[in-house]
């Protein structure tokens, strides 16, 4: 519903037998028709400069600003008085079309609102039954600010002083305000003489009626005479919505800022949240902090004060030793303190900036902005030895693990939970783990393979003989025996099994299996969404306390907790472009590039040289890192795939929380093992182990016993005389297993089979 297309229609129905002359004294429709061709502009023309215009066949309209003399024009038929009204332009609406009812009387100031807020007017009321002059005045005030508002809005614009009470009474739209707000939402604009530095008024009336309290005397200006009941009814209105009341509580502020803090009214405390942002230093206890708003300000600045601390200290930090072992211990004991830190700043940040001007003084929201340009600095710093050596200290990289070796480097418990939390980065698993006080705990040095992404870390842990190759959409799939893996989730657990000799489960049936006591595999990807998702520090935190629940159930129930990640992630600084043109977005990830081998890249931001993980089937293409703390898309803030210690430095803790076990070689009895057409007998003490019965390479029977003295009941009536079956227990590191005879033959027909 374009108006000036609106208007180029008008103009072109009312010329087609001579020209349209528009006379607009008011200067409504100039705007949106000046650049038309087929209508011609004057200023103060003859009738002689006016008749040479009519002759010209290109003109279907002249445009005066000033009303002329036209009845001998008209009436010789050389020209034809345009008159645009309401009705002519909302009869182009084919949603209105049909709908009016009466004559649209409107001013020319408020058809210059309705023309500025067309769309949102016509689509209002295209909802309507039936269109009269009353509706459309409401619409029309309604979008006075250039959008469309509720009487609430409305309300709001007053008290924002987007809207001026003279403003409202030169459009005659004031008795329709009045009207409005107080049919909707009860309350009286009347007995406000003016609209400027309404609400403070409000407010220190109100705090002067209720409580006796408003600052003294000198604070007399600014009262109200008006009913208490409307002066309260505004009041509690500003209170319900003071979060769209950004500037005039800015101007409550500033008024009340040389009351002492004990003068203060705790009545409105929400208006003085800045007042205390402002004098953290001497107005901290909890008693005075008594707005949620308050204690995050408080937060805030504490956390941000220890990060600059911490920044300042390692500004000019060297590493001590060129080895991997030594930096890691750098990192876990240092940096990622740091990386903690800056998330929990970020965090309380994300609540406080959303209204900077109201919450946050100028200061504090600077010293964010160099906090922030400092934690890149340091962060770029101490990456840095990381790309530039990485190659080398993977060749020897001592008590540093990769994600592919960290399985197969120990023993598990059998009740055990492997987490696989995507990812979950060390410094907020490292948070996490300090909150289960009293457990035996290690942290296990792993570097994450590369590229850090979640195709190639997560299933790093489960490899054995499979490959992680590029397709021809520079994405990575998982191949086994030459054929593409999709039942992805599936292959992990199995493929845990294969490495751990025992049975897995998914956390949702160990939840369910309350005698289970065998392993049990989770994949966590609430950070990951998190992440990617709501671009969100405070989130993060929230993915936190959520893997804490899992972990205390799981440890209720006596067992080990492996935390296992597959990345990190960077808080990325900035976006950056690739000097070569021929680099094309399809090349380009979030934190390093697909490239043909014989491609290079500026030098000056990426390496192509380091190597990616040994199970990485790259063809004909190579891997390209940036060398630097940003990104190479336009993505939220946390990013990964390249290469630093927040991407790389993978969780891997293990919780201990199941009992020692006493007896590693339980005292297993097969008991009275025979079989006809059936295999009958028990087995004692095996509870926990998972039982198998063999024919040959055919798996015949499988469970998981659960109870000290177990039945065994496996019909075999298909088998032929003489069939050898091996009953076989294990739990992974104690097996036994007996061997049986088949005695009966073969049943073909079961209702024969009188043991059935």
């Amino acid at each position: 519903m374009n108006v000036t297309s609106i208007l180029k229609r008008i103009i072109k129905k009312n010329s087609t037998l001579s020209p349209a002359i528009l006379i607009d004294e008011e200067g409504v429709f100039e705007d949106y028709i000046k650049d038309l061709e087929e209508v011609r502009l004057m200023n103060n023309p003859s009738n002689i400069t006016l008749t040479r215009q009519l002759a010209d066949k290109n003109v279907q309209c002249i445009y005066l600003r000033k009303e002329i003399e036209l009845s001998g024009l008209v009436a010789s038929g050389k020209a034809k008085r345009l008159d645009i009204t309401s009705e002519m332009l909302f009869n182009e609406v084919q949603s209105i079309k049909g709908k009016i009812r009466g004559e649209i009387l409107l001013s020319a100031g408020q058809k210059k609102v309705l023309l500025y807020n067309f769309n949102n007017i016509c689509s209002s009321l295209s909802y309507r039954d039936s269109i009269d002059d009353e509706c459309v005045k409401r619409e029309v005030l309604l979008n006075l600010c250039g959008r469309r508002v509720s009487s609430k809005g409305l309300l709001i614009q007053f008290l924002n002083g987007a809207i001026k009470r003279e403003q409202l009474l030169s459009l005659d739209l004031f008795s329709l305000s009045v009207d409005l707000v107080k049919r909707e939402l009860l309350i009286s604009i009347t007995p406000y003489s003016s609209f400027d530095c309404l609400l403070p008024k409000v407010m220190i009336t109100y705090s002067k009626n209720e409580y006796g309290e408003y600052g003294g005397a000198s604070y007399n200006d600014y009262l109200i005479d008006a009913p208490e009941t409307d002066i309260a009814s505004m009041a509690r209105f500003i209170m319900d919505n003071a979060d769209e009341l950004i500037n005039p509580i800015e101007e409550l502020n500033d008024i009340y800022k040389n009351i002492e803090p004990s003068r203060l009214t705790y009545a409105i405390p929400k208006f003085f949240i800045k007042f205390i942002g402002n004098h953290l230093d001497s107005y901290v206890d909890e008693e005075k902090l008594w707005t949620q708003e308050m204690k995050n300000i408080g937060a805030y600045v504490f956390e941000l004060k220890r990060l600059e601390e911490a920044l300042s200290q390692n500004i000019n930090h060297q590493y001590a030793h060129n080895n991997l072992e030594f930096m890691f211990g750098e990192y876990k004991n240092t940096f990622a303190n740091m990386d903690s830190m800056y998330r929990r700043v970020e965090a309380y940040y994300e609540k406080l900036a959303l209204v900077p001007d109201f919450y946050l003084n100028d200061g504090l929201h600077e010293l964010m902005l160099s906090t922030k340009q400092k934690y890149h600095s340091v962060i770029s710093k101490m990456n840095g030895r990381l790309c530039d050596y990485y190659n080398q200290y993977m060749e020897d990289k001592k008590s540093v693990l990769k994600q592919s070796e960290f399985i197969d480097s120990r023993k598990f418990n059998r009740r055990t939970l492997f987490i696989l939390a995507d990812g979950f980065r060390y410094e907020m698993a490292k948070e996490l783990i300090q909150r289960f006080n009293g457990y035996e705990i290690e942290d296990v040095n792993v570097i994450g393979e590369l590229p850090s992404e979640t195709e190639i870390g997560m299933n790093s842990y489960f490899i054995i003989d499979e490959k992680v190759e590029l397709s021809d959409k520079n994405t990575f799939v998982l191949k086994k025996d030459g054929k593409i893996e999709f039942y992805i989730y599936e292959w992990r657990r199995e493929n845990l099994e294969k490495k751990l000799g025992c049975k897995v489960i998914t956390f949702d049936k160990f939840k369910l299996q309350k005698d289970y006591c065998q392993s049990v595999i989770y994949f966590f990807d609430e950070a990951d969404i998190n992440m990617h998702h709501f671009d969100s520090a405070s989130k993060m935190s929230e993915a936190i306390n959520n893997l804490e629940k899992i972990i205390r159930y799981t440890l209720g129930r006596e067992y080990d907790v492996v935390l296992l990640s597959d990345h990190g992630f960077l808080n990325i600084q900035k976006k950056i472009d690739v000097q070569d043109k021929s680099i094309t977005s399809e090349k380009k990830k979030s934190r390093y590039l697909i490239l043909d081998k014989n491609e290079n890249a500026n030098d000056m931001f990426y390496i192509d040289s380091i190597n990616g993980a040994n199970y990485l089937e790259m063809g004909n293409k190579k891997l390209c890192f940036i060398n630097s703390s940003n990104t190479l898309k336009e993505t939220g803030k946390y990013n990964h795939g390249g290469i630093s210690f927040q991407e790389n430095v993978i969780t891997s803790f293990i919780i201990h929380g199941a009992k020692e076990e006493v007896e590693k070689e339980q005292n297993i009895i097969f008991e009275t093992i025979k079989t006809y057409n059936e295999i009958t007998g028990k087995i004692r003490g095996a509870r926990g182990y998972v039982c198998n019965v063999m024919s040959g390479t055919d798996l015949v029977f499988n469970v998981m016993i659960e109870v000290d003295e177990y039945l065994l009941h496996v019909p075999v009536r298909q088998y032929e005389q003489g069939t050898e079956f091996l009953v076989m227990v294990s739990n992974g590191e104690n097996t036994q297993k007996t061997i049986v005879k088949k005695e009966g033959g073969r049943v073909v027909d079961k209702d024969l089979d009188i043991f059935s």
